[in-house]
This record gives structure tokens, sequence and C-alpha cells, in this order.
């Protein structure tokens, strides 16, 4: 892709889905996520359902992010998936990477890193200013 691309400000924003099998030497990728960029991301099923979070791309020329909650869809073994976003955790400049514990069936404590919300800088600027640990509770039952 292109700078704008890779900075997530404009043009093209995908994910490509790929699948391997053991030895996982070799990868095929059937598809392709299209109008999102999973940057920094952390997956994981709770009750059979793909949750991901992950750097979400403003994508309105000024180069903010936010961290998101997302849902991958479909059918996992080909890499026939969808996605949706649930929405948004309160986040800004240098955001993501997030971490996780279930807390029960249907509730997890999630952990993220974000610059400072009030001056919502732009990523690339972002990253080379203080980040503070998020921690919230999700609550899968809502969804």
């Amino acid at each position: 892709g292109t700078d704008p691309e890779y900075l997530g400000t404009e043009g093209r924003l995908r994910t490509k889905v790929c699948l391997a099998d053991p030895p996982y030497d070799t990868f095929a990728c059937p598809n392709e996520l299209d109008g999102v960029r999973l940057d920094g991301p952390l997956a994981f099923f709770v009750k059979g359902r793909l949750f991901v979070v992950a750097r979400k791309h403003l994508h309105d020329g000024t180069g903010r992010k936010r961290t998101a909650l997302y849902e991958l869809t479909g059918d996992l073994e080909t890499g026939a998936v969808a996605w949706k976003e649930h929405g948004e955790i309160p986040s800004a400049g240098d955001t993501a990477y997030a971490g996780y514990v279930m807390l029960d069936p249907t509730h997890a404590l999630v952990s993220w890193y974000s610059g400072d919300l009030e001056t919502d800088k732009p990523w690339i600027i972002g990253m080379f200013d203080k980040t503070d640990i998020w921690m919230g509770t999700l609550d899968f039952s809502k969804l």
C-alpha cells in the first residue's frame, strides 16, 4: 500500500484472512476484510463467538485512532468471514494492544493502552507521547 494507507489516513483499509494447517509452513489467504484494518489485535472466543480488540483507524484524514471491539462472523474453517464493530473503547493517540481475562462466562476484564483523551493527538505523534494503561469490563451478554 501507500504511505497514507499504512498510516490509516486515506486509501484502502483491509485485513487479510490467512489460514494454515500444521506444521504451519505455508499459508492460504482466501479472504480479505474490506473497510477495516485490525492493528495490534487481541482475538479471543466467548461462547463460540470470535471477538477482536484492535486499533481502529478513523480514516478521517487526521491520523487519529481508537481501540474498538469487533466480532468476526462466518466460517472460520474456510476463512469466509465478515466483520462487525461493536463499539469504541475510550482511547486516543497511540492505542490498542489489549489483554484480557474472562471473569465469568459473559464478562471479560480488558486492558489496553491509550494516549491522552482530551488532546486526542494523531497516532504518529501519540507514539512518542505518554500513554496510560486502561482497564474495563466488557459484558458480552449485551451483544
